[in-house]
């Protein structure tokens, strides 16, 4: 009986595998929905999605990822429908990294799966082994971790459904390698200039010229002994004599001086004053923002932009620090007058200094006059000092230590008629006088004649 029975069933079984046959023969032949990763614009952050497959997929669900914690589900970053029929896009706003990144997709939320039915498609680009690749490569859907897009705005892909790989995209609007030849910094009190290749690329800047204007230029090769040859993001420092009050100085790829092309100026700066030399060619080649605008305060002058920015804005000048230099400018040893004056920066009240002929013999400076005794810098202050017209020896004191060589204290010295007089030593000492034997002679009017560091009989 259990032989009929068998026997029976024996052709519905034969049947039912026969169907199940047909089944899968039929699906073989069905492409489903193939979704992958068409375009991504890095520069406008935007991801295009593809239905490369034959069958309608909504993606809403599906998830972008660049890596651990940071991926969106797919409806939350597209206006449109997500339902994909074939040969059909959609374009989905995504924060990417322009420079190197690595993305994926994803069918379900699972994102450290390396199915291929989860992960879907797989780019990166900038750099090799970007977050994820290493799932990527497991799953089929990248070629090596080590392999990546070049740089450029946008990747496009190229290939077929089933063609995963660097090989498969395209780089649109990539950088070629370009030298960026900027000036970095003026040191106009030194006659220094700075130039720094901003590019990617190594440049040799020997047969470039600095110009200060028309006639008054000097090939790179010229102003420096080393290498004229920058690499990217390096520098090198020329000699050049430039103005240290004010002047515009330009940097040109070759000595087409009158020229405006930003591919022959390549970069201008102005100190000190407006309207310099070459200036409107500057602004017409958009490497100065305006004529009347230039860098204020003090040398050096140092460029602080990036290497497509120019202008005054971003240069900064260098403020000098505060000084207080109060020296003897005058003695008229017949009138007994005495003239001090202030060579430094900053306003000084010199009402408690103190002129000294020697011991016992001072008189504090607000005694001596009844001007004001707060003298702003250049300005000068007459004293009523009875000094000894034919020989003597005149010191300025910040305080009453008269004993002291300290050139805080003892801040200047003059000696006339004879050398030796009181207080010499100290103020040679003080670096402020430059010989005990050396004194001012044909007097009775004494008058300084140097700067505010100079001291000594030379300057008398």
């Amino acid at each position: 009986m259990k032989k009929f029975i068998l026997l029976l069933l024996l052709p519905a079984f034969i049947l039912s595998c026969s169907n199940d046959d047909d089944s899968i023969a039929i699906e073989e032949n069905i492409t489903p929905g193939v979704i992958r990763i068409a375009q991504v614009d890095a520069q406008a952050d935007l991801v295009v999605l593809s239905n490369l497959g034959t069958t309608t997929t909504d993606v809403a669900d599906y998830f972008l990822c660049l890596g651990p914690g940071t991926y969106v589900r797919v409806s939350d970053a597209a206006n449109g429908s997500t339902n994909l029929a074939p040969n059909q896009s959609i374009t989905l706003s995504y924060d990417v990294n322009e420079a190197a990144d690595g993305l994926s997709i994803f069918s379900t939320n699972t994102f450290g799966s390396s199915d291929p039915n989860i992960l879907l498609d797989y780019l990166q680009w900038g750099a090799g082994n970007q977050a994820r690749v290493a799932q990527a490569v497991s799953a089929g859907r990248w070629d090596n971790v080590n392999n990546f897009v070049a740089v450029g705005t946008s990747y496009n892909f190229t290939g077929q459904a089933n063609e995963f790989g660097a090989s498969f995209y395209e780089t649109i609007g990539a950088e070629e390698p370009t030298p960026l030849v900027r000036i970095l910094q003026v040191d106009a009190s030194t006659d220094r200039v700075w130039l720094s290749n901003f590019g990617t690329t190594s440049v040799d800047v020997g047969d470039y010229f600095l110009c200060l204007g028309p006639g008054t230029y000097v090939r790179v090769s010229d102003a420096t002994n080393g290498s004229t040859t920058i690499a990217p993001g390096a520098n090198i420092m020329l000699d050049y004599d430039v103005n240290e009050a004010s002047d515009g100085l330009g940097i040109f790829s070759t000595n087409t001086f009158g020229s405006s092309d930003p591919s022959i100026l390549l970069d201008y700066v102005q100190w000190g004053a407006p309207n310099q030399a070459r200036v409107n060619q500057a602004v017409t080649a958009g490497r100065w923002d305006n004529a009347n605008n230039f860098v204020a305060n003090g040398s050096p002058y140092t460029f602080s932009g990036e290497g497509d920015e120019f202008g005054s804005t971003f240069w900064e000048g260098t403020p000098e620090p505060e000084s207080r230099v109060v020296r003897i400018a005058q003695v008229n040893a017949n009138t007994d007058q005495v003239w001090l004056a202030n060579f430094g920066n900053v306003s000084v009240d010199v009402g408690d200094y103190f002129l000294c002929l020697g011991p016992g013999t001072y008189v504090r400076v607000s005694d001596a006059t009844n001007a004001s005794t707060n003298l702003a810098p250049g300005e000068n202050v007459m004293l009523s000092y009875d000094v000894n017209e034919t020989v003597d020896g005149l010191s300025i004191f910040s305080t009453n230590t008269f004993g002291s060589s300290d050139p805080s204290i003892l801040l200047d010295y003059v000696q006339w008629g004879a050398g030796n007089q009181a207080r010499v030593n100290q103020a040679v000492t003080a670096g402020r006088w430059d010989d005990a034997n050396n004194f001012i002679d044909g007097g009775p009017s004494y008058t300084f004649n140097g700067n505010a560091d100079e001291f000594g009989s030379t300057f008398w």
